[in-house]
């Protein structure tokens, strides 16, 4: 008896840490380099989805879940340095359609920190395409993000989340209403961007757009100068060791780079602020890892703001914004019953061909078995007979085929439509089992043919 195929006998699994369930200064710990991850799960076809809102390791099993889990959670924990332990509390894992919703629900937007932000989608691309690279990837998973991502596009245009700011653009209008700010916000007030790559240039485009002066600093002062250009002529670039300088002598400063260390440490901002004859002094972080040591929130006249800020800093506009929350909500979930429909009916396919396979095989069978009978036969009459008997197996076949996949659409496990497959093989050898002992089968005797 033929069983369902690896399709169906695996599942997505989901298992990480994001804002939701870790602070950032885990989350941090967990900012992983795809090239290094790899490396400790070989062994299983999974991608990593690392952002600075989260740490995902999306993975296909083999059915067994629980060690599965098991296996990532540790991985995850010797990445960030933990014990498996201390990492526990703040792991999630989902699985098989928990699993595909919360994907659908990241790449649409309704689960980030700044909900609907724009980058996801690319973030879960680049992840998609770094599978396929190091070959960590496997077909099933494969098909799961490509619908996910075309669900996520889908979604977006469908409601204003595709409109809505990157985590960075979010975070600068959001700090134009802390108290330490003059009423005018940012409009006139010097600012400076630690970093040039796509987190920085959106920071940057929200400074200008606020009306700040806006100073790009970078350890590679060509792609500072390079965004300073983009940015138009409120913007310009500046040297790393200009730094200092530009912290006293600024309101604002937003820390953008992609580096693993801190880039921004507690002496020099204390040696920027015993300079400083202004108000106080703004650092918003908004890289993972942290960028700006967090013993800086201690020093009188700075007022830091991290990730996790933000969370309170970013809170959802209810009166504008709960309906299409709720209307993106319902496409996520709608998207991902899609999506465990379709690989339900995957799955079953190999074993739907095999199926027709199986009939047309006893076709030939039985037509060579009355090859004696049928000798008599022109080539047109025996061509006759040849199509006949291949419209009524297509046509026997036609009712369970659609049953199978009908089976497989409508349930919510493989088993329904393992079910219908094992009566049809039952049924199947009873028929070949009487076959055999007629030696061939009674419908085509001598001079039935004529």
């Amino acid at each position: 008896m033929t069983r369902l195929n690896a399709w169906s006998a695996g599942a997505l699994l989901a298992v990480g840490v994001n804002h939701h369930t870790a602070p950032v200064e885990v989350r941090e710990r967990l900012a992983l380099d795809p090239a290094v991850w790899r490396d400790r799960v070989p062994d299983i076809p999974h991608l990593l989805l690392s952002t600075c809102n989260r740490t995902e390791v999306y993975a296909w099993d083999d059915g067994k879940s629980s060690a599965t889990a098991s296996r990532l959670a540790e991985a995850l924990a010797a990445a960030a340095g933990y014990s498996s332990m201390t990492l526990l509390p703040h792991l999630f894992v989902r699985y098989a359609n928990d699993a595909i919703l919360h994907l659908v629900r990241v790449a649409t937007g309704p689960d980030s920190l700044v909900v609907g932000e724009e980058q996801i989608l690319g973030q879960l691309r680049s992840s998609l395409r770094l599978a396929h690279e190091h070959e960590t990837s496997i077909a099933p998973l494969d098909g799961v993000v490509s619908r996910v991502l075309e669900a996520g596009r889908r979604i977006r245009t469908r409601t204003m989340l595709g409109r809505r700011p990157s985590l960075a653009s979010a975070a600068v209008f959001a700090v134009q209403g802390v108290p330490e700010l003059p009423a005018t916000g940012l409009a006139g007030l010097q600012s400076t961007v630690l970093g040039a790559g796509a987190m920085a240039r959106s920071a940057a485009q929200a400074l200008v757009a606020a009306g700040s002066r806006v100073s790009i600093v970078n350890r590679t002062l060509e792609h500072a100068e390079r965004l300073a250009i983009e940015l138009g002529h409120t913007a310009r670039s500046a040297a790393l060791e200009t730094l200092p300088e530009l912290l006293a002598c600024g309101s604002v400063l937003v820390a953008a780079t992609r580096s693993q260390r801190p880039v921004l440490d507690v002496a020099t901002v204390r040696a920027a602020v015993d300079r400083r004859v202004t108000a106080p002094l703004i650092l918003l972080d908004v890289s993972l890892p942290r960028n700006i040591e967090p013993a800086v929130r201690a020093l009188p006249g700075v007022r830091l703001i991290d990730l996790d800020d933000l969370e309170q800093l970013c809170p959802v506009d209810v009166a504008m914004r709960q309906a299409e929350i709720e209307q993106a909500e319902l496409l996520a979930a709608q998207a991902a019953q899609s999506i465990a429909r379709w690989l339900r009916v995957r799955a079953m396919s190999p074993a739907i061909v095999e199926l027709r396979k199986q009939g047309h095989a006893i076709r030939s069978l039985e037509l060579d078995r009355a090859a004696q009978q049928l000798a008599g036969l022109t080539p047109e009459q025996f061509s006759a007979v040849d199509h006949l008997t291949e419209a009524i197996v297509n046509k026997l076949l036609h009712g369970p085929t659609v049953a199978l996949r009908e089976a497989a659409a409508g349930s919510t496990s493989p088993d329904s439509s393992q079910r219908v497959l094992d009566v049809l093989r039952l049924d199947q050898a009873r028929h070949v089992r009487r076959s055999d002992r007629r030696g061939y089968p009674g419908g085509l005797r001598s001079g039935s043919a004529r």
